[in-house]
């Protein structure tokens, strides 16, 4: 089955190398890679709340985002790069100890669409682009107060069957929301199959409300929460590039 993949793919690539290689398209690529970048949010009002829960503050200077992509530079379209990207980070908060318990929160996002960019060649081993994804996401404050009794298999069943109530709370609230992400990039091809990938650019964001972890819709948010932020990143990427 391994050997059969290997052949498959191996045909495949020389399938598009011939593609690529006939007189009817200008340029062609096709690659993909990893991401790994920065992303600054503004978390001020949802710091705002975790102070008053009694909970640290989240980093406020921005969190490593990591990720992946695919793209394809379409032949017979000068220019136009199209492709599929997803990106995501997590910020924990210290955690802190309250009487007897302990407490701590997390900021989590993630990210997925499609990406248009216009790519114009910088000479023989540069480009620049400038373009934008478009996706959807999600954006989740988990909230945890642990019991540092609890743990005990029959504790936690007893709880539920007894109605009792607990001192060991978790929530998970969350936002799903709509962006696009205008953009502007630097390529650099490395080598025949590597090119290098440097963007940066802001993200705007459209939501529809918020939920806990049941799907009950939260009423009386404070303040415009959003996953808007600037962000930056760097890709390495492999595949076939004909320029």
């Amino acid at each position: 089955m391994n050997k059969s993949k290997i052949v498959i793919t191996f045909l495949i690539w020389i399938l598009l190398s011939q593609i690529a290689n006939a007189q009817f398209v200008s340029r062609f690529s096709i690659f993909g890679g990893f991401t790994a970048g920065w992303y600054i949010p503004d978390i001020s009002t949802i710091n705002t709340e975790l102070n008053k829960a009694g909970i640290p503050s989240l980093n406020t200077d921005g969190a490593v985002t990591l990720g992946g992509h695919g793209y394809l530079d379409v032949p017979k379209v000068t220019g136009l790069r199209l492709g599929y990207m997803g990106t995501g980070f997590t910020l924990n908060s210290n955690q802190v100890s309250s009487g007897n318990l302990k407490k701590k929160a997390s900021l989590v996002y993630r990210m997925g669409g499609l990406s248009a960019e216009y790519v114009s060649l910088l000479g023989k081993y540069f480009d620049f682009t400038f373009g934008s994804n478009f996706g959807m996401g999600s954006y989740t404050v988990k909230l945890f107060q642990i019991d540092p009794n609890y743990g005990n298999w029959n504790t936690v069943f007893g709880e539920i069957g007894s109605n009792g109530s607990s001192q060991t709370i978790s929530r998970n609230l969350r936002q799903t929301f709509y962006t696009i992400q205008p953009k502007v990039g630097i390529g650099f091809q490395a080598k025949s199959f590597l090119y290098f990938k440097f963007n940066t650019g802001y993200s705007f964001t459209f939501d529809s409300g918020w939920e806990d972890e049941n799907g009950i819709e939260l009423t009386n948010v404070t303040g415009n929460i959003k996953a808007d932020g600037f962000f930056t990143d760097l890709s390495v990427n492999l595949g076939l590039f004909f320029r």
